[in-house]
């Protein structure tokens, strides 16, 4: 299949399983998704749908955050659910594609919205935790760049990229700056007082 033929092919796959997923499945399983992209194979045999929970996996239908066994559960359930409405999806994308065999759909989770997600709360964070001492202030900045928008290759499409501010970097850099310099200062005026204790002895 020609690469043009094969990126409208994914286009449309992606339109039309966003459209019927919300509406239409009623399976309890399935909470609010997000298709963020599909990869089709050469042969148009398979496509992969990667798939997001609208708010993260990581908290339930009320918003309420789940812990990181419920999260993998609620995630996994979702998979299955998706799983199971495939034959129906497929059904509904041979009325609109026009081409003999309809891909099988194999659906996996996509982590970067939810790690883009992550990383927006760790810079608040950091904005808090300048008042506080350096060393917090370098934890959360660990955090923050251990829990990178990228997830691992096996859990976000190769193509898909999650876009995060421009000033990212600049905005943690000047932070970490901002607390070292602070720490710092409160350091060398303990040492002055401690000389000065000293010489008083």
């Amino acid at each position: 299949m020609l690469p043009t033929r094969r990126a409208r092919l994914q286009s449309v796959i992606q339109q039309e399983l966003s459209q019927i997923a919300n509406r239409e499945l009623k399976d309890p399983r399935i909470p609010t998704v997000t298709f963020t992209a599909v990869e089709v194979t050469q042969d148009a045999d398979q496509a992969t749908v990667w798939v997001s929970i609208l708010g993260g996996a990581n908290r339930d239908s009320r918003g309420n955050e789940l812990d990181q066994e419920a999260a993998k559960k609620r995630m996994a359930d979702c998979l299955t659910g998706l799983a199971s409405a495939s034959g129906y999806m497929r059904r509904h994308l041979a009325t609109v594609l026009d081409i003999r065999h309809i891909p099988n759909l194999v659906f996996r989770e996509d982590r970067g919205l939810e790690n883009a997600s992550r990383v927006y709360e760790l810079l608040n964070t950091i904005t808090r935790a300048d008042e506080t001492s350096s060393v917090q202030t370098e934890t959360v900045a660990h955090q923050v760049a251990e829990s990178s928008a990228f997830a691992e290759p096996s859990d976000v499409a190769p193509d898909s990229d999650v876009e995060l501010p421009s000033d990212l970097e600049e905005t943690l850099k000047k932070s970490r700056e901002k607390s070292q310099t602070k720490f710092a200062k409160k350091r060398e005026k303990k040492q002055k007082a401690d000389s000065s204790d000293n010489s008083r002895d």
